[in-house]
């Protein structure tokens, strides 16, 4: 049996559910390893959401979890929790990326790294997002973005945390996509990555005429960058069907 072109390592919130939609987001060659990152906080009770993500974001758990990775070596390691990789801005989200690479040796990015790099490379400058969290972590997914040079045209909410996230429907997550749409929004971004989004992103671009990204589509899509890839994959919105050069 041959060895995979290439590795690709994601950590991953305790309380995540959707290890298959890393999967659906690498080309054939490509294996995806994912391991979880044990935080011991619980959220929401004795502090705010929000708060309890930026403590996650400041504590040791993911090193942790970046150090399983040493002796695999991917190509690269993505953290995979937007919301805690926005909590508290994008230079903070810069030491995160860093400590994954320190930590693991491999190449490190986030969601939050991972979607504004989409963003910029689908040309966006105005966004409509679509989000589960509640209004307080909304707040600072905007206040990242408009620090990242991103106009936020709206931010549609469901005001859903933990487990009550993956259980939204693929016809729920259709409407908050299009209840965020706004005429001058250039893209539309779908964000969590325990929002389960790949069933229904490609249909609801072509229904909206722009592209759509989500916070899995963009993680894996910067993670195979990381690794020197550029896949095209069909059925995955804009962000891959532009990618022509690399591996098919």
């Amino acid at each position: 049996m041959s060895e995979p072109r290439a590795r690709i390592g994601v950590i991953y919130p305790e309380d995540g559910l959707l290890d298959d939609e890393f999967w659906r987001c690498v080309p054939p060659g490509v294996t995806v390893h994912v391991t979880r990152a044990r935080s011991n906080l619980t959220l929401g009770q004795g502090r705010t959401y929000a708060e309890g993500h930026a403590q996650i974001a400041q504590g040791p758990y993911i090193e942790d979890a970046a150090r399983t990775f040493t002796l695999i070596k991917p190509a690269a390691v993505a953290y995979a929790c937007t919301a805690v990789s926005f909590a508290l801005g994008p230079a903070h989200d810069a030491t995160i990326c860093q400590r994954i690479h320190e930590a693991s040796g491999s190449p490190g990015t986030t969601t939050a790294t991972a979607m504004v790099a989409a963003l910029r490379a689908l040309g966006v400058r105005r966004v409509a997002v679509a989000a589960p969290y509640v209004d307080e972590v909304c707040a600072r997914l905007r206040r990242f973005l408009e620090e990242s040079s991103f106009t936020v045209t709206s931010l549609e909410n469901l005001n859903l945390h933990g487990l009550a996230i993956p259980g939204v429907s693929d016809a729920e997550v259709w409407q908050l996509g299009k209840r965020a749409d706004r005429p001058e929004a250039d893209a539309v971004f779908l964000s969590c990555t325990n929002l389960r989004t790949l069933d229904v992103l490609d249909a609801l671009e072509q229904d909206l005429g722009k592209p759509v990204v989500s916070s899995n589509l963009a993680t894996m899509w910067l993670a195979l960058r990381l690794a020197g890839l550029r896949p095209r994959l069909d059925g995955l919105g804009s962000l891959y069907r532009r990618e022509t050069d690399g591996i098919q």
